[in-house]
């Protein structure tokens, strides 16, 4: 959500600075302007090493600065979610300070980012976690995540009975202490990684640890990065088992670039979004994590808007959303215009996605999944702006697909061209153009060094 990059930091970066306040501050204004009712958040008090001593450890400047965003929230009818890793994301320093807390990898080597439930220390450290977030911050909830940096393999942990059984396990235990101490808490519980065992989907009897978990907390997430672990045809049937809520991401999303400029890239997504809204509250799904970005960003602006009306009311045409969204963010001052803007955000878009073909068989064939729900513009890491991947990489698209994008890129510059002048925007015309010319200068580039030019 910051509004400026951090061009040279490598992934994540920690910054808790009066900036990165700004960029939140500013997200949560179009969030409570748009339906959001929720904030969940990761990396407000550590990112990948919490301190030894868990309260004094955090700098007094970040947790002030954390109040301040948990008060801005509020003030904006938002409630905020605290994530947090449950046994992985965190515990480097920890398991430095303590390396028999480290969990085990299949192989018997050691993970050194993840605890091992069998030795009774690592509940403990949890919990102190969960003492200080709680006790000294207002958060309205908390988001559990338990294998995203791995997990413990050994006979005691997911060597007993399986990954899905243990990760079960170990988040049960974690809610019922939440639920005991503070009981008017939100918990959601998002499975990344649990399905890694059996095709990226849950089996009948991973689906029965979970309706057991769903006893104890609020909502199940399947954000869908490679496809959801419950597939479309099972899904319905799901969620009438459960005793929580089920959630997804809502389709397909942008990973905004940390290192890029805010205003060098243009990919709206509100139609893919949209179609997925739609398709999954008629299964039941009740919770959406739309993921959020930098609201400097044209595009992210407005798939931050349209992603928020139609979560609200699914049974809305994405087209009168986005019009919604234009009139209120850009104000034009004659409707032709306002509806040529629209069409510009719609056929963007499409020019887009159009040129990934069969996304299905692509992903399978280059990367061993489903196709992607969450999908990267660059490298994740790295010490500088990375290479625009979702311009390059063949998962995408490939030669005569940038040639059929950049001729449509072309022809909504030209259509913009003739209206940029007739809105009252606070700014939004120029980023809108800059993130246009941007995109197609990348895109010229790699159709030139990859000679794709033609003739």
């Amino acid at each position: 959500m910051r509004l400026e990059p951090l061009a040279l930091e490598e992934w994540p970066a920690p910054h808790m600075d009066d900036k990165t306040v700004q960029g939140v501050l500013k997200a949560l204004d179009i969030q409570s302007r748009f339906g959001y009712n929720w904030l969940d958040a990761w990396g407000l008090l550590a990112t990948t090493s919490w301190p030894l001593d868990i309260g004094e450890g955090v700098e007094p400047d970040r947790r002030r600065r954390v109040k301040q965003i948990i008060s801005a929230a509020h003030q904006r009818n938002i409630k905020m979610i605290y994530g947090m890793g449950t046994y992985s994301w965190g515990y480097e320093k920890i398991i430095g300070n303590d390396p028999s807390l480290a969990a085990r990898n299949r192989d018997g080597s050691f993970n050194v980012k993840a605890l091992c439930d069998a030795n009774s220390r690592s509940f403990e450290w949890v919990k102190k976690i969960l003492d200080f977030v709680l006790s000294e911050f207002d958060f309205d909830g908390i988001h559990l995540e338990s294998f995203d940096q791995g997990g413990c393999f050994c006979p005691q942990c997911a060597g007993k009975a399986g990954i899905v059984e243990y990760h079960c396990r170990i988040n049960k235990k974690t809610a019922k202490y939440i639920r005991k101490q503070w009981p008017d808490k939100l918990i959601n519980v998002i499975p990344i990684g649990w399905a890694m065992d059996s095709n990226e989907r849950f089996t009948g009897p991973d689906k029965t640890q979970i309706i057991e978990l769903s006893r104890h907390i609020d909502g199940f997430y399947d954000q869908g990065w490679h496809g959801t672990y419950i597939p479309d045809l099972e899904r319905s049937a799901f969620i009438k088992q459960l005793h929580c809520t089920y959630g997804t991401s809502g389709g397909r999303w942008v990973y905004p670039a940390q290192r890029w400029d805010r205003e060098s890239f243009f990919i709206p997504h509100m139609q893919q979004q949209a179609a997925a809204i739609k398709k999954q509250y008629e299964q039941g799904v009740r919770g959406i994590m739309h993921y959020q970005g930098p609201v400097n960003n044209p595009g992210t602006e407005v798939n931050i808007a349209c992603g928020g009306l139609m979560a609200s009311d699914p049974s809305q045409d994405i087209k009168q959303v986005l019009s919604q969204v234009i009139e209120q963010l850009y104000q034009p001052r004659h409707p032709e215009a306002h509806q040529k803007l629209v069409r510009i955000f719609l056929e963007t878009e499409r020019a887009y996605f159009d040129q990934w073909g069969d996304a299905v068989e692509k992903f399978r064939r280059y990367w061993k999944t489903g196709p992607a729900g969450e999908f990267y513009m660059d490298n994740l890491f790295g010490d500088s702006p990375g290479p625009a991947g979702y311009l390059s990489n063949p998962v995408y698209l490939d030669g005569k697909g940038r040639q059929l994008y950049k001729k449509a890129l072309i022809a909504q510059l030209r259509q913009f061209e003739t209206i940029e002048d007739k809105f009252n925007d606070e700014g939004r015309i120029r980023s809108l153009k800059r993130s246009m010319l941007f995109t197609l200068t990348l895109l010229n580039t790699i159709i030139h060094v990859k000679g794709e030019e033609e003739e």
